[in-house]
C-alpha cells in the first residue's frame, strides 16, 4: 500500500525547525505512514478520535503529527511536542478544530 501524503505548511515549518536527528526520525515515521497507510498501528500510529490519527515520533522529544485520511491520501495537519502521556481535553479540541479548518471532518 502506498499512500499519497499532503502536508500543511505549518507542519512543514515545524519539521524544519527540529534538529537533524529529530527530523530524521520524523521523516522515517512519515515514510512508514506512506508505506503502510491505514495498516500502520502502535507504536507508530493510533486513532485518537473518529477520523483523527496521531503519528508518534519517539526520542528526546516525543512528537505527535496528527493526520486524517481522505480517499487514498493522508493529510498531516497539526503537530505538537508531547510532555505528558495523556492528550488533554483542550489539546484534543484544538486538534479537532484544525481538522475542521482543513475540511477533513
Amino acid at each position: 500500500m502506498n499512500v499519497q501524503l499532503q502536508v500543511a505548511e505549518s507542519v512543514k515549518k515545524f519539521i524544519e525547525s527540529r534538529n537533524k536527528d529529530t527530523r530524521a526520525r520524523i521523516v522515517k515515521t512519515i515514510d512508514l505512514l506512506r508505506d503502510y497507510g491505514y495498516e500502520l498501528k502502535m507504536p507508530h500510529s493510533r486513532m485518537i478520535t473518529r477520523g483523527v490519527y496521531e503519528l508518534r515520533v519517539l526520542g528526546k522529544e516525543n512528537i505527535r503529527l496528527f493526520y486524517s485520511f481522505r480517499k487514498s491520501s493522508a493529510f498531516l495537519f497539526c503537530t505538537m511536542v508531547k510532555k505528558t502521556q495523556k492528550l488533554s481535553k483542550h489539546d484534543l479540541q484544538n486538534i479537532i478544530r484544525k481538522q475542521k479548518e482543513f475540511g477533513l471532518d
